[in-house]
């Protein structure tokens, strides 16, 4: 069994699948499989996914209705054999380190996350994420969207397995990060945080969340009424 499960979920994502398909073969740490959910793309994403499964026999694809990122995330965990699971999303890059530095770091906390290269048209940034132990849940659903500050993205993210049961919603099309960290503060997890960037996001408008903000705001009052904040 492979220790850590990654995890990227796509949909129509043929011009950024590849570099995040090859970020994860490029990891110095090799006990991982990859576990690529196609959500309904109607693209060649298909194509590139049969491609790496004939590459890598640690890479394995599933095709789904497009039904949402939450239920496409799911889906994965489902099937995921590993110990921990590692997300990205298909306009992200791991950085080669990133396994190695996260297993490293996790020890005896359940969850482990680090900063983030942010690459918007000719620019690139570091987005400094922050310590999300002992923040206040109410501070976290309050926040003016986005702060990075105060959300720690699905894509810089390494936890245990167990971590994943009962929390996705499949009503929530975009904004399932914010749903992790929620659940995740209230079953009083442990959370580990690394002050480096360890993966690429690039912002280049496939990101849901950015498109969606007014669907970003009334899924957090969703939230918040379901968690009873």
């Amino acid at each position: 069994m492979p220790q850590v499960s990654v995890a990227i979920p796509t949909y129509n994502g043929v011009e950024y699948l590849p570099y995040a398909i090859q970020s994860v073969i490029n990891q110095e740490y090799k006990d991982w499989e990859l576990i690529i959910v196609n959500d309904g793309s109607t693209d060649s994403t298909q194509d590139i996914i049969n491609y790496y499964v004939k590459q890598d026999k640690r890479i394995r694809g599933i095709k789904i209705e497009h039904s949402g990122i939450s239920i496409a995330r799911q889906t994965a965990v489902n099937v995921a054999k590993g110990k921990y699971i590692a997300i990205l999303d298909t306009d992200c890059r791991m950085e080669p380190t990133r396994l190695k530095t996260q297993i490293k770091k996790i020890k005896d906390a359940d969850v482990c996350y680090s900063d983030y290269l942010m690459a918007l048209s000719d620019k690139l940034g570091y987005v400094k994420t922050g310590n999300i132990n002992g923040k206040d849940i109410k501070d976290i659903l309050d926040r003016k969207y986005p702060n990075s500050n105060q959300i720690v993205p699905n894509f810089t993210i390494l936890a245990k397995k167990e971590c994943f049961i009962n929390v996705y919603r499949p009503q929530y099309k975009v904004n399932d990060d914010l749903i992790l960290i929620v659940k995740w503060l209230k079953r009083k997890y442990k959370f580990v945080y690394i002050k480096q960037a360890l993966t690429l996001h690039y912002n280049t408008g496939y990101n849901v969340s950015t498109k969606k903000y007014d669907e970003v705001l009334k899924i957090t009052e969703e939230i918040r009424k379901e968690e009873k904040i």
